[in-house]
């Protein structure tokens, strides 16, 4: 199951990619989309997650962290998003090897920052004086404090990875920016915090 499951969460063909044409014109659904959802629910066990990381080839799981890494990066697609920093954040603290594979993805520590920075923004934008706006523009929420927590802990779990300490060189502003931010809730700010004291080891 969990071979099919993750061919369908990697395959690059239209099959994979497009919504499910029985389901209408406007439909968004596709069999990405459906397996990277059960793969995202699955992971919240460990044992789960012990069995998508057991399950060959390695270089499959490599694009895995790759088109979630993608997902992150995707604002327009905020579902998918959350599915990925789910995805991530349980790969990368069930395993070193994953939360290093992860970490030398190009783009993988910087959209979970920009994960964390689009809510604050979102968080910043409904407090302000545009609420009017907001109410006309529901897609920019801020994501909920739980999702936050696990890009913060995905954040962490890269950074307990000695091998992993460089590539947060070019993130310790924004890292820094986040922890101090006082619209950041004070258990990711904790977080992120430790974040910064790991990386500082090195």
């Amino acid at each position: 199951v969990l071979d099919g499951l993750l061919h369908w969460a990697v395959c690059p063909s239209a099959e994979a990619q497009d919504p499910f044409p029985t389901l209408g014109p406007n439909a968004v659904l596709s069999p990405q989309r459906l397996v990277l959802e059960t793969l995202s629910k699955l992971s919240i066990q460990d044992n789960n997650v012990d069995l998508i990381l057991a399950t060959p080839p390695f270089s499959r799981l490599e694009k895995l962290y790759s088109t979630m890494v993608r997902f992150l990066s995707d604002r327009k697609n905020p579902v998918c998003r959350e599915m990925a920093v789910v995805l991530l954040a349980n790969l990368a603290q069930g395993d070193s090897l994953a939360a290093r594979a992860i970490a030398v993805q190009k783009g993988s520590i910087g959209n979970l920052l920009g994960f964390l920075e689009d809510s604050l923004a979102a968080t910043q934008f409904q407090q302000s004086q545009a609420s009017l706006m907001h109410m006309q523009n529901p897609s920019f929420e801020p994501t909920s404090v739980d999702m936050m927590r696990r890009a913060a802990r995905a954040l962490l779990a890269l950074a307990k990875v000695d091998e992993n300490h460089s590539e947060f060189t070019l993130y310790e502003s924004r890292l820094l920016d986040i922890s101090v931010s006082p619209l950041m809730n004070s258990l990711v700010s904790q977080v992120i915090c430790d974040v910064l004291f790991l990386i500082g080891q090195s």
